[in-house]
Protein backbone atom coordinates (compact mmCIF):
# COMPACT_ATOMS: atom_id res chain seq x y z
CA UNK A 1 0.00 0.00 0.00
CA UNK A 2 3.25 2.39 0.71
CA UNK A 3 4.09 2.18 -2.87
CA UNK A 4 0.86 2.48 -3.91
CA UNK A 5 0.58 5.57 -2.27
CA UNK A 6 3.59 6.84 -3.09
CA UNK A 7 3.45 6.60 -6.87
CA UNK A 8 -0.02 7.56 -6.98
CA UNK A 9 1.55 11.31 -4.70
CA UNK A 10 4.23 11.48 -6.97
CA UNK A 11 2.48 11.65 -10.09
CA UNK A 12 -0.54 13.40 -8.79
CA UNK A 13 1.77 16.47 -7.97
CA UNK A 14 3.79 15.92 -10.86
CA UNK A 15 0.75 15.74 -12.96
CA UNK A 16 -0.46 19.89 -11.88
CA UNK A 17 0.94 21.86 -15.16
CA UNK A 18 1.27 25.58 -14.31
CA UNK A 19 2.03 26.30 -17.74
CA UNK A 20 -1.07 24.67 -19.52
CA UNK A 21 -3.39 26.15 -16.48
CA UNK A 22 -1.63 29.48 -17.50
CA UNK A 23 -2.12 28.94 -21.06
CA UNK A 24 -5.95 28.37 -20.44
CA UNK A 25 -6.23 31.27 -18.15
CA UNK A 26 -5.29 33.74 -20.92
CA UNK A 27 -7.20 31.69 -23.74
CA UNK A 28 -4.76 29.33 -25.64
CA UNK A 29 -3.65 25.67 -25.17
CA UNK A 30 -0.17 26.52 -24.46
CA UNK A 31 1.09 23.33 -26.46
CA UNK A 32 0.06 24.44 -29.66
CA UNK A 33 2.46 27.75 -29.50
CA UNK A 34 5.84 28.10 -29.02
CA UNK A 35 8.17 25.33 -28.65
CA UNK A 36 4.40 23.07 -28.85
CA UNK A 37 5.46 21.80 -25.04
CA UNK A 38 3.56 22.71 -21.53
CA UNK A 39 6.90 23.73 -19.65
CA UNK A 40 8.64 26.76 -18.33
CA UNK A 41 11.15 27.50 -21.29
CA UNK A 42 7.97 27.59 -23.37
CA UNK A 43 5.90 29.68 -20.41
CA UNK A 44 8.77 32.43 -20.81
CA UNK A 45 8.05 32.14 -24.86
CA UNK A 46 4.05 32.34 -24.70
CA UNK A 47 3.40 34.07 -21.60
CA UNK A 48 6.18 36.36 -20.05
CA UNK A 49 9.40 36.37 -17.61
CA UNK A 50 6.58 36.33 -14.20
CA UNK A 51 4.63 33.01 -15.51
CA UNK A 52 8.25 31.83 -16.08
CA UNK A 53 8.89 32.21 -12.54
CA UNK A 54 6.18 30.93 -11.26
CA UNK A 55 6.05 27.90 -13.16
CA UNK A 56 9.89 26.69 -13.11
CA UNK A 57 9.09 27.60 -9.25
CA UNK A 58 6.59 25.10 -8.92
CA UNK A 59 7.77 22.74 -11.47
CA UNK A 60 11.05 22.38 -9.97
CA UNK A 61 9.59 22.16 -6.22
CA UNK A 62 6.98 19.23 -7.02
CA UNK A 63 9.66 16.31 -7.41
CA UNK A 64 11.07 17.74 -3.72
CA UNK A 65 7.82 18.05 -2.33
CA UNK A 66 6.86 14.72 -3.41
CA UNK A 67 9.82 13.28 -1.87
CA UNK A 68 9.74 15.31 1.29
CA UNK A 69 6.20 14.17 2.23
CA UNK A 70 6.65 10.23 1.73
CA UNK A 71 9.93 10.42 3.62
CA UNK A 72 7.82 11.91 6.57
CA UNK A 73 4.84 9.94 5.63
CA UNK A 74 7.17 6.55 5.14
CA UNK A 75 10.52 7.65 7.36
CA UNK A 76 11.79 3.68 7.59
CA UNK A 77 11.88 3.06 3.69
CA UNK A 78 15.02 5.27 2.16
CA UNK A 79 13.17 4.09 -1.41
CA UNK A 80 9.80 5.61 -1.36
CA UNK A 81 10.89 9.49 -1.74
CA UNK A 82 12.98 8.32 -4.27
CA UNK A 83 10.35 6.86 -6.61
CA UNK A 84 8.07 9.68 -5.34
CA UNK A 85 9.94 12.15 -6.82
CA UNK A 86 10.77 9.90 -10.01
CA UNK A 87 6.61 9.69 -10.38
CA UNK A 88 6.41 13.62 -9.96
CA UNK A 89 8.89 13.67 -13.06
CA UNK A 90 7.03 11.35 -14.93
CA UNK A 91 3.27 13.28 -13.62
CA UNK A 92 4.90 16.35 -15.35
CA UNK A 93 5.73 14.91 -18.83
CA UNK A 94 2.52 12.36 -19.26
CA UNK A 95 -0.31 14.22 -17.43
CA UNK A 96 -3.27 11.85 -17.83
CA UNK A 97 -5.80 14.67 -18.53
CA UNK A 98 -3.48 16.33 -21.52
CA UNK A 99 -3.39 12.60 -22.90
CA UNK A 100 -0.26 12.93 -21.57
CA UNK A 101 1.27 15.25 -23.70
CA UNK A 102 2.95 17.93 -20.96
CA UNK A 103 6.57 19.28 -20.32
CA UNK A 104 9.70 17.97 -20.96
CA UNK A 105 10.50 16.78 -17.36
CA UNK A 106 13.67 18.99 -16.99
CA UNK A 107 13.14 21.36 -14.17
CA UNK A 108 11.25 18.67 -12.21
CA UNK A 109 14.42 16.71 -12.17
CA UNK A 110 16.30 19.07 -11.11
CA UNK A 111 13.97 19.33 -7.99
CA UNK A 112 14.45 15.58 -7.37
CA UNK A 113 18.32 15.46 -8.39
CA UNK A 114 18.63 18.46 -5.20
CA UNK A 115 16.71 16.68 -2.70
CA UNK A 116 18.75 13.69 -3.16
CA UNK A 117 21.99 15.20 -2.96
CA UNK A 118 21.89 19.13 -2.71
CA UNK A 119 25.67 19.81 -3.40
CA UNK A 120 26.72 17.82 -6.45
CA UNK A 121 23.29 17.97 -7.54
CA UNK A 122 23.90 21.72 -7.72
CA UNK A 123 28.16 21.31 -8.98
CA UNK A 124 26.37 19.75 -11.68
CA UNK A 125 23.69 22.10 -12.52
CA UNK A 126 26.18 25.27 -12.45
CA UNK A 127 28.35 23.70 -14.61
CA UNK A 128 25.78 23.20 -16.87
CA UNK A 129 24.31 26.12 -17.14
CA UNK A 130 27.50 27.98 -17.67
CA UNK A 131 28.23 25.40 -20.89
CA UNK A 132 24.79 26.49 -21.82
CA UNK A 133 25.61 30.33 -21.91
CA UNK A 134 29.14 29.80 -23.81
CA UNK A 135 27.46 27.12 -26.24
CA UNK A 136 24.18 29.25 -26.53
CA UNK A 137 22.53 26.42 -25.98
CA UNK A 138 20.14 25.32 -23.20
CA UNK A 139 19.71 21.86 -23.74
CA UNK A 140 23.53 21.52 -23.02
CA UNK A 141 22.51 21.89 -19.31
CA UNK A 142 19.55 19.38 -19.54
CA UNK A 143 22.04 16.59 -20.81
CA UNK A 144 24.82 17.34 -18.67
CA UNK A 145 22.33 17.20 -15.56
CA UNK A 146 20.28 14.27 -16.50
CA UNK A 147 23.16 12.09 -16.79
CA UNK A 148 25.69 13.47 -14.89
CA UNK A 149 23.63 13.70 -11.87
CA UNK A 150 22.39 9.29 -12.15
CA UNK A 151 26.47 8.74 -12.98
CA UNK A 152 27.32 10.55 -10.00
CA UNK A 153 24.89 8.42 -8.01
CA UNK A 154 26.33 4.97 -9.17
CA UNK A 155 30.20 6.21 -9.07
CA UNK A 156 29.55 7.44 -5.66
CA UNK A 157 28.26 4.03 -4.10
CA UNK A 158 26.27 5.48 -1.86
CA UNK A 159 22.66 4.97 -3.15
CA UNK A 160 21.23 1.38 -3.38
CA UNK A 161 20.93 0.01 -7.27
CA UNK A 162 16.93 0.43 -7.10
CA UNK A 163 17.68 4.06 -6.61
CA UNK A 164 20.18 4.80 -8.96
CA UNK A 165 17.86 2.51 -11.97
CA UNK A 166 14.75 4.60 -10.73
CA UNK A 167 16.37 7.54 -11.55
CA UNK A 168 17.90 6.33 -14.72
CA UNK A 169 14.61 5.90 -15.78
CA UNK A 170 13.85 9.92 -15.29
CA UNK A 171 16.54 10.57 -16.94
CA UNK A 172 15.78 8.44 -20.14
CA UNK A 173 12.71 9.82 -20.28
CA UNK A 174 13.92 13.12 -19.89
CA UNK A 175 16.46 12.84 -22.91
CA UNK A 176 13.56 11.40 -24.82
CA UNK A 177 11.32 13.97 -24.76
CA UNK A 178 13.91 16.26 -25.79
CA UNK A 179 14.75 14.44 -29.31
CA UNK A 180 12.94 17.11 -31.07
CA UNK A 181 15.72 19.47 -30.12
CA UNK A 182 18.53 17.00 -30.50
CA UNK A 183 16.49 17.20 -34.57
CA UNK A 184 16.35 20.69 -34.75
CA UNK A 185 19.96 21.44 -33.73
CA UNK A 186 21.03 18.88 -36.31
CA UNK A 187 19.25 20.45 -39.25
CA UNK A 188 19.90 24.19 -37.85
CA UNK A 189 16.66 24.86 -37.03
CA UNK A 190 17.09 25.20 -33.17
CA UNK A 191 16.92 27.94 -31.11
CA UNK A 192 19.80 29.31 -29.43
CA UNK A 193 19.51 31.45 -25.39
CA UNK A 194 20.20 34.84 -27.68
CA UNK A 195 16.82 33.71 -29.74
CA UNK A 196 18.78 33.00 -33.01
CA UNK A 197 18.67 29.96 -35.14
CA UNK A 198 21.78 27.15 -34.34
CA UNK A 199 22.74 24.23 -35.03
CA UNK A 200 25.71 22.47 -36.83
CA UNK A 201 27.79 24.54 -39.11
CA UNK A 202 25.23 27.14 -37.64
CA UNK A 203 26.57 30.05 -35.38
CA UNK A 204 24.11 32.08 -33.19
Amino acid sequence: MEYVFSVFLGYLLGSVNPAYIFGRLKGFDIRQRGTKSAGASNAKICLGWGYFIVTVIYDISKAYISRFVISKVFPNNLYLPVLAGVLAVLGHCFPFYLQFKGGKGFASFIGLSLYINFKYSLIILVAGLVLSLVLNYIVVATVIQTLGFPAFMIISGLYPPISCLTVCLASFVILAKHRANFLKLKTGEEIGINGKKIGFGKRG
